[in-house]
């Protein structure tokens, strides 16, 4: 499993995917709704499996297995 930073940011990035923003606010707006609809959809489940994948790295003393 890749780590749940990289899953959170995947689905941030991925909807403004090659748009050009031409202000800050304009791109704060974007990504501050984008946050909201991921937030909405439930669909951050990678933060929210974060303790249990800090458990089982602890219990395997932080090898990774395939």
């Amino acid at each position: 499993m890749s780590p749940p930073d990289m899953d959170a940011i995947s689905h941030i990035k991925a909807p403004n995917k090659g748009k050009r923003f031409m202000t800050l606010t304009e791109l704060t707006d974007e990504y501050a709704k984008t946050i909201r609809e991921i937030n909405e959809k439930h669909d951050s489940l990678g933060i929210d499996m974060l303790p249990t994948r800090w458990r089982s790295i602890t219990l395997v003393r932080g090898d990774y297995l395939d």
